[in-house]
């Protein structure tokens, strides 16, 4: 046991000190030798027999008084939550790429941890009558779990859909990790809370940027681009490494790759001349790394 110990007055012909504990009747002491200033500014000692309520200090000067002290224990407690009863977990907000996910009561006993999610969609119209034309699986990067205790996660993702030709998207289904595939209205159990799936319904126009993703090597110099470690860049959906294409450094296209002059595409090796302040991919150089 880790214990502080404190005299309050001490004599002056007492010290140093040893101490005893009521574990085995004060026969046997478990530190010596402890000065008489470290005990009145508070003696933290490690070696306190586990179960000890009284300690012993006994005086080993030419005064060998002792005082007995008891030792105060503090008991932390924790509070457990109980789950609620019902809760709804809803898919929403597909506008802009970011696709958000949230529980009206928050299951305080384990992290709710949505794997994929599907939307559909539409080449016209704004209601999203009819078939769809595609129902594509949602890129979220990382499986995104709301944790024990949240109500909410959001995440940055796209999928395959063209903004152009498919231009309005709905959500369609979800996959709740080590739950299965669940679609709006379905009920499933978590850890005693019934929880209900709620997918809006909601048409939206999709205007999302969509980005494809490269690893490549870039540099100041064809060389240099030749060598330097792969980095993963983003283009806009569709584009690949080549002339007239602007190369970024996040997924949402804000950030333009810039103090580049060289640019290498991963498949073919072609080394381009790029725009080091815009990013944009100018005249292959003729080389290959």
């Amino acid at each position: 046991m880790t214990i502080l110990i404190t005299l309050t007055t001490a004599g002056t012909d007492t010290g140093p000190f040893t101490l005893f504990s009521d574990v085995d009747g004060f026969t046997s002491s478990f530190e010596a030798g402890v000065s008489k200033a470290a005990l009145l500014g508070g003696y933290t000692s490690v070696l306190v027999p586990y179960g000890t309520t009284i300690i012993r200090v006994v005086s080993e000067g030419e005064c060998p008084n002792y005082v007995d002290i008891s030792v105060l224990l503090t008991t932390t407690t924790t509070t457990t939550l109980p789950n609620p009863e019902f809760s709804t977990l809803t898919f929403d907000n597909y506008e802009n790429g970011e696709f958000t996910f949230t529980l009206s009561n928050p299951i305080y006993s384990t992290a709710v941890v949505i794997s994929d999610a599907f939307v559909d969609g539409y080449t016209s119209g704004t209601i999203c009558a009819g078939d769809p034309d595609t129902s594509d699986t949602i890129d979220l990067a990382n499986i995104l779990g709301i944790a024990a205790g949240d109500t909410t996660g959001t995440m940055l993702g796209n999928t395959p859909l063209n903004s152009i030709t498919q231009s309005y998207i709905k959500g369609a289904s979800i996959v709740i990790q080590g739950y299965g595939t669940y679609v709006d209205g379905d009920t499933l159990t978590i850890d005693g809370t019934l929880v209900t799936v709620v997918i809006s319904s909601v048409c939206e126009v999709y205007n999302c940027i969509l980005y494809f993703e490269y690893a490549v090597r870039y540099g100041i110099s064809a060389d240099i681009a030749c060598i330097n470690p792969i980095i993963t860049v983003y283009t806009a959906f569709g584009l690949t490494i080549s002339t007239g294409t602007i190369v970024y450094t996040d997924s949402a296209l804000n950030v333009p790759l810039t103090g580049q002059s060289y640019i290498v595409n991963p498949v073919t090796l072609e080394v381009f001349n790029m725009n080091s302040t815009t990013g944009l991919i100018l005249s292959t150089t003729g080389t290959t790394c």
